[in-house]
């Protein structure tokens, strides 16, 4: 391989817990695909940061916990951070004026990949939190590109977050929780779907097993693959 692996990463994890699990894989797997990667120093090095104790329900307290978070990986050498949790994107701004590190956004990245690969459509569908939904994270951006976004119904929202919070557990056999509010958003013309919450998409393979004829939108593996050309330079 001729390639040479810059700057070093660093992943904040523990919203959830699996979350940043999945996307370190996804990233490795990127490139293999993408740089052809044979043996160790092939690969990128990444710092990881699992802090598992947000403050879920402290807008404040949170934010002072992805600064310190992120002021601790870029004071360790990360010239490149990932939040591995969508909602968390909200803080992203605040924290970057602070510390002037650069943040890789999953929503920017995901937004960029329906216009430049779907651009084709004009209406999506997304499941996550409700935080995200309240945050208003996707919907203007993608108002931008002309793509309409549908949540499900409010009466599925509860089976969203119950396979989330599942997921949180360790069960990972939730394909059923979720059936309902894919369904909803199919009846409401979308045959794609954004999965946006970093643990939605570790039920992938159960979800297109259920539903073959939906486009599930891969948010983790969509900034792996962005995040493996960002940080590769040839030599």
């Amino acid at each position: 391989m001729n390639q040479k692996i810059t700057p070093l990463l660093g992943i904040i994890g523990g919203s959830g817990p699996l979350a940043c699990l999945d996307i370190e894989k996804k990233i490795f797997q990127a490139t293999q695909l993408q740089m052809g990667a044979k043996k160790d120093s092939d690969y990128p090095s990444l710092l990881i940061y699992q802090f598992n104790q947000f403050s879920e329900h402290d807008e404040d307290l949170l934010t002072k916990e992805y600064e310190f978070c992120a002021k601790t990986l870029n004071n360790a050498g990360c010239e490149l951070i990932l939040i591995a949790c969508h909602s968390a994107h909200a803080y992203i701004r605040s924290i970057q004026s602070k510390l002037g590190v650069e943040f890789i956004s999953l929503v920017d990245t995901v937004v960029e990949h329906i216009n430049h690969k779907l651009s084709h459509i004009s209406q999506i569908g997304i499941l996550s939190t409700e935080a995200t939904l309240k945050m208003n994270l996707y919907q203007d951006k993608l108002s931008s590109i002309s793509v309409t976004l549908h949540t499900p119904s409010k009466k599925f929202m509860k089976n969203v977050l119950e396979g989330i919070y599942q997921v949180k557990s360790g069960k990972l056999d939730l394909a059923a929780i979720f059936y309902k509010p894919i369904h909803d958003l199919k009846n409401k013309g979308c045959n794609n779907i954004i999965l946006a919450c970093t643990e939605i998409p570790i039920l992938l393979s159960e979800f297109n097993k259920m539903c073959p004829e939906i486009n599930f939108i891969d948010p983790n593996r969509i900034v792996a693959e962005s995040i493996v050309k960002k940080i590769t330079k040839i030599r």
